[in-house]
């Protein structure tokens, strides 16, 4: 899997990628690792976004 540096994407786009892993997990159709990989971020970081997620109820 190839690691990407999306600091310098903007938050919108930022927030956009953290939504769309969420998304893909919480609605059953992809695994963390799967929705990491899409989106280019590790699983633990998609696992982080989720409990964060849950947390906050955003998505």
């Amino acid at each position: 899997m190839e690691r990407k540096d999306f600091r310098g994407i903007g938050r919108d786009a930022q927030e956009a990628l953290r939504k769309r892993a969420v998304y893909l997990v919480l609605h059953g159709s992809r695994t963390q690792a799967e929705a990491a990989g899409l989106v280019g971020v590790r699983r633990q970081v998609v696992n982080r976004w989720i409990l964060r997620n849950r947390d906050e109820g955003a998505c």
